[in-house]
């Protein structure tokens, strides 16, 4: 043991066993590797002394002796800093880990010298609208995140020169191509004794939004303020002019006044105003209310009278601005004085003009009134001089009246819209203006001018309403509907239709072609159907319109070219999405093809099929019908017996083959006629010879009621085998011992074939069923004596003969057991 161990034990202890020593163990330490050492190899290992709880990096090698014994040579290292420094370091990592993927920005890390992602939290794949597999390796180039290179490189070059960025604003692109705008900040970290950039992206795409429709706001705010016509100007709380219009401007102009005044005081720009202006003001930011007045003021020895306007301007509840709309009344207060000098002279005038001239005192009793009144009320005028006005105002117009009526005692003139009653109780519209009268500096009064404004009045509801109704209509359809004049070019849609089905919004299209949202396959045959719709008025088309994320989808336009009231043309466009109609429609071609091939294969197989069955059947139906005639007495009962069913089971399929062969012609509208003229009653005697010996085998009776002859124009070998068919199906659904009748009849009309039988019997549903394809009627276990063996396709080729001979099969049966009724009816109108 050197000094270092021995300070570390305590004690010298060579001649003690080393768990002894070492760790105070009363037997073999638990990780003990001696025997591994003895054994030659050099072993190293990490372990936590419990003597006295500190970490120890061991190592242990073997020294071969010359007379081949094995000693060993332990070096023990203290390493419990390092490992303490080890957890730290771990727990310094998780702690960063758990703040990287819970906090609310955008975090990722790359690496310093390309820039691949290593890690991304899930704030930033949701932001961005990727999987992590799609980011992990990649670049924000190869991810095409950057809308502007620019951006980029001023980032890096910060980064290069500052060794970090902090909150640049730059605008960076999602997975689905939408544009965003954040604050990019960039630190470097050191990870595993590597350095990698941190990156954090807070998402401010709605501040950026609202900033911009903010700017915008406030330029339409200058913009009207700017269009309006009266001198307008705007002050803060200390009265300095923060704004003036354009008209003011010339206002000032005109009236040779100091112009530069922006930054002043309204009271320094303007010197000349009374102290009732600053009390004015000072009410309007303290009571909220809005304010009218009327003034005169001298400037160069020239009378200027205005009507000013003083409106509050909030901000978070309180009157920050106020708004001043002068009005220069000048010529109008002038005219006024003139008008009233000269009343008398033109009293004849007033007197004779559409319109009621009318005075009133200032307690609103009609102090004049011109004649026009009468025919205006229905009231003579000395019906209506010392009444008071609110005696012929609707009541519920008079409060508002009312009020009017004092603003304008105090000096305002507005023009004013209400409701008279008449004489005949009946409602008229009005439009009054009036004005007040003064004598000797006092009111005395108003005049005023009444209107008869009822026909407009209507005509303003009924624009309303359909305005009302249009908007409506337009703003809860389903389809997208457009205005767009002779250029193609944009001029109303249906926003809220059009943001759902598309995601445009007003300004995305309006003024836009609207060709330029049409698919480049489509864009040709869109252009010839305007050009087409404009000659003929209306037209109609399909084409796919791009969606505002890129994709495309189908829609069938209807146009309908009109004039607008200024004699412009306009076309009126309706679209309606039709994309999943088109999609059924592919689909729908796709299946029929596949549906074509299937079918061709089908009538392939089942011609092949039956031909090559047909060759080999009739051998063996000849061969049974040889052994049955020929070499009968030869035949043992029980081979004759074999040899009959032979040939009645061959006989049955060759019966199927032939029925299915038909079948496929039908199916195939290959099934063809060769008509002449034939003895109807022969065929249906052939049928019953034919079928005779089935009929005895089931003891049967068949009745029959025929003329000598019927003649009609037919193929011989297909009525003859839709008879023997129905013939059949009445023997085999007959139980031994009943009876079978069979009539035929014509008239001017009709040739009628009747087959009759006392058999089962149909039910309404099977009645449905019978003349299907392969449509047999199963009657398994219902004790019936009847025959059940068939395809089912007998009377499905049956029906198609006679049809194709111009005629129908009808059937009739009052129900189980009670017997049926087979029609072949022909028209004989061919004949």
């Amino acid at each position: 043991m050197n000094e270092r161990f021995i300070e570390r034990t305590g004690y010298d202890g060579v001649g003690d066993l080393c768990y002894k020593a070492l760790h105070n163990f009363d037997s073999i330490c638990p990780w003990c590797v001696n025997d591994r050492v003895f054994s030659g190899e050099t072993v190293k290992w990490e372990v936590k002394s419990p003597k006295d709880n500190r970490w120890y990096y061991v190592v242990n090698t073997p020294i071969s002796h010359l007379d081949g014994t094995i000693s060993k040579m332990a070096m023990i290292l203290d390493i419990t800093e390092q490992k303490e420094a080890q957890q730290k370091l771990k727990e310094s990592e998780e702690k960063f880990a758990k703040a990287f993927n819970s906090n609310a920005l955008s975090m990722s890390i790359s690496s310093i010298e390309e820039g691949r992602f290593v890690e991304v939290n899930d704030v930033f794949l949701d932001d961005l609208g990727f999987k992590r597999e799609e980011v992990i390796g990649k670049t924000s180039e190869e991810l095409n995140i950057w809308v502007e290179r620019s951006q980029r490189d001023l980032l890096i070059q910060t980064l290069k020169e500052e060794g970090k960025v902090t909150n640049m604003q730059c605008k960076y692109r999602t997975k689905e191509n939408k544009i965003k705008y954040g604050l990019f900040s960039v630190n470097i970290i050191i990870l595993n004794e590597k350095p990698y950039l941190l990156n954090i992206v807070n998402d401010i795409t709605r501040r950026v939004h609202y900033e911009q429709k903010l700017k915008e706001s406030e330029e339409q705010y200058r913009t009207t303020i700017n269009s309006l016509a009266d001198p307008l100007l705007v002050i803060n709380r200390d009265f300095k002019i923060v704004l003036l219009n354009s008209a003011f401007k010339q206002w000032l102009d005109d009236l040779s006044v100091k112009k530069d005044i922006l930054g002043l005081t309204v009271f320094e720009a303007f010197p000349f105003l009374p102290d009732e202006v600053r009390e004015e003001y000072e009410r309007v930011f303290n009571n909220r209310e809005i304010t009218f007045t009327e003034g005169s003021t001298l400037l160069d020895n020239k009378e200027v009278i205005t009507e000013s306007r003083k409106i509050p301007i909030f901000k978070e509840g309180n009157v920050s601005q106020v708004i001043t709309i002068v009005r220069d009344i000048t010529k109008r207060k002038n005219t006024e004085k003139k008008l009233k000098e000269s009343e008398e002279k033109y009293r004849a005038l007033i007197e004779n003009v559409n319109d009621v001239i009318f005075t009133l005192d200032i307690e609103g009793n009609f102090t004049y009134t011109s004649p026009v009144i009468e025919q205006f009320s229905g009231y003579k005028v000395d019906e209506i001089i010392g009444k008071a006005f609110s005696c012929f105002i609707f009541p519920e117009d008079l409060p508002h009246l009312l009020a009017s009526f004092e603003r304008t005692l105090a000096g305002r003139k507005e023009p004013l819209e209400f409701r008279i009653i008449v004489k005949d109780g009946s409602i008229r519209h009005v439009l009054t203006s009036s004005s007040l009268i003064i004598k000797q500096g006092q009111p005395e009064g108003l005049i005023g001018v009444m209107t008869d404004v009822t026909n407009r009045k209507k005509a303003e509801i009924r624009l309303k309403e359909s305005e009302e109704n249009y908007r409506l209509i337009t703003e809860n359809a389903n389809d997208l509907i457009s205005i767009v004049n002779p250029n193609f070019k944009v001029e109303f849609i249906n926003e809220q239709t059009y943001f759902n089905i598309l995601g445009y919004s007003k300004e995305d299209i309006i003024g836009k072609t609207g060709f330029n949202f049409v698919h480049p396959d489509d864009l040709e045959r869109g252009i010839n159907a305007y050009k087409e719709g404009l000659v003929k008025s209306e037209g109609i088309v399909e084409l796919r319109l791009r969606h505002k994320q890129g994709h495309y989808q189908w829609f069938e336009f209807k146009g309908k070219k009109y004039l607008d009231p200024k004699g412009n043309i306009k076309g009126l466009l309706i679209g309606r999405e039709i994309s999943k109609r088109k999609e059924a429609e592919q689909l729908i071609l796709e299946e029929n093809r596949k549906l074509l091939e299937l079918e061709n294969m089908r009538e392939n197989i089942i011609n092949r099929i039956s031909h090559e069955l047909k060759t080999p059947l009739t051998l063996v139906i000849s061969g049974s019908e040889l052994l049955t005639t020929v070499y009968r007495n030869q035949l043992k009962k029980e081979a004759q017996e074999i040899t009959e069913m032979i040939n009645r089971g061959g006989s049955r399929l060759k019966l199927l083959i032939e029925n299915l062969l038909d079948t496929s012609k039908i199916d195939n509208h290959k099934f063809e006629l060769t008509r002449k003229r034939e003895n109807l009653i022969d065929l249906i005697s052939e049928s019953i010879k034919d079928l005779s010996f089935f009929a005895q085998n089931r003891q049967l009776n068949i009745n029959l009621n025929l003329p000598n002859t019927i003649f009609f124009n037919i193929d011989k070998f297909r009525m003859q085998q839709a008879i023997t068919n129905i013939l059949s199906n009445a023997i085999k659904n007959t139980p031994k011992g009943g009876d079978i009748y069979i009539t035929a009849e014509e008239n001017l009309e009709y040739i009628k074939i009747k087959i009759k039988d006392t058999g089962v019997g149909l039910t309404n549903e099977e009645k449905i069923r019978l003349f299907e394809k392969f449509g047999k009627i199963e009657r398994y276990g219902s004790g019936l004596d009847v025959d059940i063996e068939g395809s089912g396709l007998g009377l499905y080729i049956s029906k198609h003969i006679v049809t194709a001979h111009n005629g129908e099969i009808l059937v009739e049966s009052e129900g189980r057991n009670k017997g049926s009724l087979f029609i072949i009816r022909l028209r004989k109108k061919e004949e």
